[in-house]
């Protein structure tokens, strides 16, 4: 079941996604008290207020705060408890997950949730409900507010899209009779799938393109259906699990769909697939399924299924033991260094895109501009400080794309956000720059230089 992850707190935050469905979506009540809150005539009011200013170019909370002004107090609070359920996927706290030591990072910290929660209910003289602060499960405990998934800067920046989406298809949901909403009610894969592709008639506005609300879609769905939707916000990575595992045998393969449902629905069979194997605790950015940010369980299946049809199609023994030929049964290194292949007749397939995910550590271009122009300041052309050879044999237009701007303190070294300078960082050539990383442990700029100079004296 897709619910399932290493989190700890996972279950919390499931169980009051739940109890805002049943509370919220599926009625007309509060998440953050017994009232009536979510009910049509204060949702359209609200799709309202935020339509307005949308071209303003003010960030969230100030232009959010326009659009609230002079509301009543209840539109107020509902903006809040909305604010909330976007935050709910969101991680909000970093830690080492003790089994395998993999390191979660927080897109927002759940004490920032927290503030930005109370500054809305603020700008009308409210504030939250202490109750629900310490709580455990509560709405605004620390760990309900520590999210489930990694969300990407898009979430963030296109929350105000995601909102009016949301917004609209509240509009409409809310107006439906009992009886029409009944039929979405169902816990089964069936009813999954007839929401999603009800869900996904507001994707697309007048207000905002369907690319801008579906990171928060993808998150909706997941809450509604937490058993057969995946805990991914990211339309690339959906669409390339599905690209990557279609290496499955035929009889359990799936194109590449077209649209979202039928994506959905695709990963949905693959996780099928893999949970015969593995069992049901998988999640597809850990492992098995996922290893040092590359989906590779596919691989190791569609090899077993190769292998087995080989085996059971091979007549002799010397044909099980000829070298590989086949475009499925590619040569290995060892292949050529034992003979078994000669490297002049080697082919190897290139070019098939592949979606890798990986965390890195952020650079600044705008450091890395001010290094170039204090190093002009001061020479007539940039130069390696390390074999001192310069830009002058290139033309002028390339010149600044030659050589690389080092940290002299490895960036891999470093666990957390750093101020850095200019005199943090040095000019080097591209072979330098690699040889310098290739050193162990690392050198720093003059012992390498002081290293190339021995090592010229020693050949002249």
């Amino acid at each position: 079941m897709a619910r399932w992850n290493d989190l700890e707190w996972t279950p919390e935050v499931l169980k009051a996604a739940e109890i805002w469905r049943d509370r919220c979506f599926y009625n007309d009540g509060s998440f953050f008290s017994n009232e009536k809150l979510w009910t049509l005539e204060n949702i359209q009011e609200l799709n309202t207020r935020l339509s307005s200013l949308r071209k303003d170019k003010e960030t969230f909370f100030p232009k959010l705060q326009k659009q609230l002004a002079g509301a009543e107090p209840d539109i107020y609070r509902l903006a809040t408890e909305i604010l909330w359920l976007t935050y709910l996927f969101q991680l909000g706290k970093t830690v080492i997950t003790p089994d395998s030591n993999r390191k979660v990072v927080a897109n927002i910290g759940f004490k920032s949730k927290r503030e930005n929660l109370n500054k809305i209910m603020s700008w009308c003289d409210l504030s939250l409900p202490t109750d629900l602060l310490s709580l455990k499960g509560g709405s605004l405990s620390e760990n309900t507010l520590s999210g489930i998934g990694n969300s990407g800067f898009l979430y963030s920046l296109k929350r105000p899209f995601s909102q009016l989406f949301f917004l609209n298809l509240l509009c409409d949901w809310k107006a439906l009779s009992d009886q029409e909403r009944k039929q979405f009610k169902q816990d089964d894969t069936d009813t999954a799938w007839h929401f999603a592709e009800y869900c996904d008639q507001f994707l697309e506005s007048d207000l905002y393109k369907p690319y801008e609300a579906l990171p928060f879609r993808h998150a909706l769905l997941f809450f509604l259906h937490p058993d057969y939707f995946e805990r991914m916000v990211s339309n690339e990575h959906k669409v390339g699990i599905v690209e990557h595992f279609k290496i499955f045998p035929p009889d359990t393969a799936t194109k590449l769909p077209v649209d979202l449902v039928e994506t959905d629905k695709a990963i949905y069979e693959i996780r099928q697939e893999l949970t015969k194997e593995h069992g049901e605790k998988i999640d597809f950015y850990l492992k098995p399924i996922q290893v040092d940010g590359q989906w590779i369980d596919a691989k190791i299946a569609y090899e077993k299924y190769r292998k087995a049809k080989t085996q059971s199609s091979s007549s002799t023994p010397s044909s099980q033991s000829s070298p590989p030929t086949s475009a499925d049964e590619t040569p290995s290194a060892d292949d050529m260094i034992n003979g078994l292949i000669d490297p002049e007749k080697f082919k190897a397939k290139e070019g098939n895109p592949k979606l890798v995910t990986h965390y890195v550590k952020e650079r600044s271009p705008s450091l890395r501009k001010a290094k170039i122009n204090q190093f002009l300041s001061k020479h007539s052309t940039l130069s390696c400080e390390s074999c001192c050879s310069d830009a002058s044999q290139y033309p002028e237009e390339c010149r600044k794309r030659v050589f690389e701007v080092h940290h002299k303190k490895r960036l891999a070294d470093i666990d957390n956000e750093t101020e850095m300078t200019v005199d943090d960082l040095a000019i080097l050539c591209e072979n330098c720059h690699n040889a310098i990383h290739a050193t162990n442990p690392l050198q720093n700029v003059e012992e390498f230089k002081q290293s190339l100079k021995s090592k010229c004296a020693g050949e002249t």
